[in-house]
């Protein structure tokens, strides 16, 4: 179900030979997406936050994508870098919203999401299926933990709920 278990040195091999043996496209397809999610998490090490609140809330959070690779988009919808990120991986969320490997997750606060109406236009013409706008205070907090200051900004959790990057290029899932 995964490559990490492997040495670099072997993924490619060992990918590259179970793949000769498969017949069925489906299932090609199903190696070649093992090998671009592995590549997407190679080198980073998974860690957890510290005990807390904000903690608290991002298990909360994962906890109903156990199991899958997790993209965390922080963004607000008066920020037009963050609308342009959304609308241009459109597709790539349609295309893998009832992925068992994958998911996405939207997170806003109060403070650059001020008006209520705006974000839920938004959420709901981009499909924002895991979206969160968040208290001040929650969203702050998270920030510092995350050490950002800016928006967008994109975090990726492995299958187990670690954190394995906070600074992740959503152009790496793409």
């Amino acid at each position: 179900t995964d490559l990490s278990g492997l040495p670099a040195t072997e993924k490619a091999p060992y990918s590259t030979a179970v793949k000769n043996q498969i017949n069925h496209p489906f299932l090609k397809r199903q190696v070649d997406k093992l090998i671009m999610l592995d590549s997407i998490v190679s080198g980073y090490k998974a860690f957890e936050l510290p005990k807390g609140k904000v903690r608290d809330f991002f298990n909360e959070v994962i906890a109903k994508h156990k199991g899958k690779y997790v993209v965390v988009d922080f963004w607000g919808p008066d920020c037009g870098f963050c609308i342009e990120e959304i609308q241009n991986t459109f597709s790539l969320r349609e295309k893998h919203k009832d992925s068992p490997d994958i998911d996405f997750v939207f997170i806003t606060g109060n403070s650059i999401s001020p008006s209520e109406t705006l974000y839920e236009k938004f959420v709901s013409d981009q499909r924002l299926y895991n979206s969160y706008r968040l208290q001040t205070q929650l969203y702050d907090a998270i920030c510092n933990t995350f050490m950002f200051n800016g928006i967008p900004h994109f975090a990726l959790i492995d299958k187990t709920g670690k954190i394995v990057s906070t600074d992740f290029s959503i152009y790496r899932a793409m």
